[in-house]
Parts: structure tokens; sequence; C-alpha cells
């Protein structure tokens, strides 16, 4: 791979700002402004998912209790979409605030470093509680009433493998401004332009596979001891289908995509988003039917 820190190898963002980012093939991935800023897109991403929450709540308020263990299990989706809105309302504070901490300091978290350098350490630790509490709401409606702690606990370790795939595939750049506005704005545009003409020569698929291993192993041991479908829910199976795809299936497909470099960062994030705006929306749906 070429020196990524020569200015040499630098495409100004100036000079690709005409070359826009597409979305499943052919949808252009432009919100407001002329190239799409990681700013705007989280910003709208907070936006639509907060207006689902507050909505949702308010609908399971009306909505009669189904209760399990003495607890009502309609709030359980609403929990994981309130959790989900909550990451992307931290990603745009740091974003606008420029990050939290410095470079030189025991503390720094940058979102925007970390979609330089092709990470998201945030997604990574949110997923830890999401992805549990949805893991907790699939041992519900497939009736598996032991070692719920145990899968849990798996559950988080094949997030923190995938975690770690990101982090030891990371791109070895320790500057953000190329890739920036006057406004100091992370244009996701020439970010993605560059990630495609700096392909990585070595990828590490080991926490790949560990995560993907985990994720399978759980999800089989779920069905071969699970008693049964619940009935307290008149949408169960769809239930279970969005949770199997949010959790495991679209997670595992894009990443296998995205190490073996078909597409980039900025590409993972942006059908990652699609999934968050799209999955617990709907599975909060099906819950209040």
């Amino acid at each position: 791979m070429a020196d990524i820190e020569s200015t040499d190898s630098l495409v100004h963002p100036t000079e690709i700002k005409s070359i826009p980012m597409y979305c499943l093939g052919s949808i252009k991935c432009r919100i407001k402004e002329d190239t799409l800023k990681l700013q705007e897109l989280i910003r709208l991403t907070a936006i639509l998912l907060s207006v689902f929450s507050i909505c949702s709540c308010g609908v399971t308020f009306m909505r009669t209790p189904v209760f399990k263990y003495g607890l009502n299990i309609r709030w359980i989706p609403v929990a994981a979409l309130f959790i989900t809105t909550s990451m992307y309302i931290l990603k745009f504070i740091n974003v606008k605030m420029g990050g939290w901490g410095a470079a030189d300091s025991r503390f720094w978290c940058d979102v925007r470093i970390m979609y330089v350098r092709g990470f998201n350490t945030v997604r990574t630790i949110i997923n830890w509680l999401s992805s549990s509490v949805v893991f907790g709401m699939l041992t519900l409606l497939m009736g598996v009433e032991s070692s719920v702690l145990f899968i849990l606990m798996l559950n988080i370790i094949a997030d923190w493998q995938t975690g770690m795939a990101e982090n030891q595939n990371q791109y070895d750049i320790k500057f953000q401004n190329k890739f920036s506005d006057e406004n100091e704005q992370l244009c996701l545009e020439s970010l993605h332009h560059y990630h495609q003409q700096h392909t990585l020569e070595k990828i590490i698929w080991t926490p790949f596979i560990i995560a993907s291993v985990l994720k399978t192993y759980l999800l089989s041991c779920m069905i071969f001891y699970s008693s049964g479908i619940s009935s307290d829910f008149i949408f169960a199976v769809p239930m279970v289908v969005l949770i199997v795809l949010w959790v495991f299936l679209i997670p595992c497909f894009l990443n296998f995509v995205y190490f073996k470099q078909v597409i980039t960062f900025c590409n993972l994030e942006i059908y990652r988003i699609l999934a968050d705006c799209v999955i617990p929306p709907l599975l909060v749906m099906f819950t209040l039917v």
C-alpha cells in the first residue's frame, strides 16, 4: 500500500467533489450539502430515531402490558431503540464538539478520526447493550429459559471481536484535515474515494471468524433448545426474523464484504445506519400490535 502519510499520495477533497457515493448500486447518498458530510448524516439519523423513540414510548404506555418474569416485555425493543438512538446522539455531539480529549492525552475520543482510520469504537460499545437487549428478547420469543446470562455473555464477546477486527484492520492515518472542508466537517465522499484508492494490503480475519462462529453457535443452540415460538405476539415470527437479521446476518454480511474490500468503511457505516433506521422501528411496531 502507498505511504498514506505522504501528501503526494493524497487526493485533495476539491478534486473529487463531483464523485458521489452510491447506496444499493444506484441511489446517490446526498442529503442537503453538495457533498455528503458526516455531521449531517449523523444528525439526520439521530433526529429520525429520536422521533421513532418518543412515538414508540408513548404508544407502549397505551398498550396492554405483556408480562414475563414480572417484566412488561413490550418495553424491551423500545429499550433497544433508545440505546441505538443514544449512540447517534453521542456521535453527533462528539462530531459537533470536535472530539473529546486530545491526541496526546490519556483519553481521546474523536469519531471523525475513527471514520478516517476505519473503525467505530462508539458503535462497538453501544452494540454490547443493544444487541444484548434484543438477544434477551429473542430468548423470550423462542422460549429459551436456561443459560440466558451465558448467551448474553457470548454475544458481548462476539461483538467485542467484531470491534477488534475493525481495529486490527484500520488505516494508519494520523490526520483528518485533508478530508474536511473549511468548516472542519468531514467529507465522506473524499474519504470514500481515498479508501478506494488505498486498499489494505493484508486483512486479519481471525476476530471476524471468531465473532461469526460465536453468533452462529448461539443461534444454533437457541433453535435447538427452543420450546416453540411465543404466542404472546401476533407477529412473533417476523420479530424473530428481524432480530436475527439485525444482530447477526446483516452485520456478518456487511463485515465480510468490507474485509474483502468490496465496499469502503463509509459504505459500511451507511448500510449500518440504514439497518438501524429500519429494523428497530419495525421491531417495535410488531411488538406493539
